[in-house]
């Protein structure tokens, strides 16, 4: 009977296997029991995806033609993700792009 078991009402597929994606991790921030995690998931041809998760729940995202684009995006917008996150820029690991930008 298994060969007919896709013919069954309460038959239910497998699930399909995630295709796993090459992925670069920018920062991860730990704030108590909250994290932060931003990193760049590459598309081949359609770009690279600058990718923030609060608690591993995807927050907010974007897709670009080029890493450095996808890079300077996450810099200006992790202090709005740090801030959702209940953490403060003082947090992050690399400030040093904090310090360009207030210099411009």
């Amino acid at each position: 009977m298994t060969d007919q078991d896709a013919l069954l009402w309460s038959h239910v597929p497998p699930p399909k296997a995630r295709s796993t994606r090459k992925a670069d991790f920018l920062y991860a921030l730990t704030k108590g029991d909250r994290r932060l995690t931003c990193e760049l998931v590459y598309h081949g041809e359609f770009g690279v995806e600058a990718m923030f998760q609060i608690d591993g729940r995807l927050h907010m995202a974007r897709t670009f033609p080029m890493r450095e684009m996808a890079v300077i995006w996450a810099e200006v917008n992790a202090t709005t993700c740090c801030g959702k996150a209940g953490m403060t820029p003082a947090f992050r690991r690399e400030a040093k792009w904090l310090n360009k930008l207030n210099a411009d």
